[in-house]
């Protein structure tokens, strides 16, 4: 299975199958219909809201990989990122680092200065690329 280009629901349903989980099962875990679960699976219903999402983690452990990629294939079928910066968001590198440093975030210390500080230093290599005639430092 290529990961890096799976939909959520097939995920969901790759995970379950790994831990020989029936739709049921996960359905009676989550109070949800089994239909609700093989409509995500299938598509046909969007991802799993928070509450449910962190249930469903609950019940299948998996590792961190997984849990990122769970939370990274919901968020791209979520039209709630900006439209100017889903395509950075969503895919290439710069996304995932930008996806690595908000989780970080949630586990440092004063993440509101980092992040000011980050901004400021994005800023002025703005401003220094723009005085020198938009070249590239």
């Amino acid at each position: 299975m290529d990961e890096n280009y799976v939909a959520f629901g097939k995920y969901i349903k790759h995970l379950r199958n790994k831990k020989k989980l029936t739709t049921q099962q996960v359905a009676d875990y989550l109070d949800m219909s089994k239909g609700n679960i093989g409509d995500i699976e299938r598509g046909e219903r969007p991802p799993f809201k928070n509450g449910k999402m962190e249930l469903f983690i609950k019940f299948l452990k998996p590792n961190a990989k997984e849990t990122t990629k769970l939370y990274d294939l919901a968020g791209k079928c979520d039209s709630n990122v900006s439209f100017d910066i889903r395509s950075i968001f969503n895919d290439g590198e710069v996304g995932e680092l930008a996806k690595t440093a908000l989780r970080l975030s949630k586990e440092v210390k004063q993440p509101e200065a980092k992040w000011k500080q980050l901004i400021r230093e994005l800023l002025d290599e703005k401003e220094r690329s723009e005085s020198d005639g938009g070249a590239e430092s």
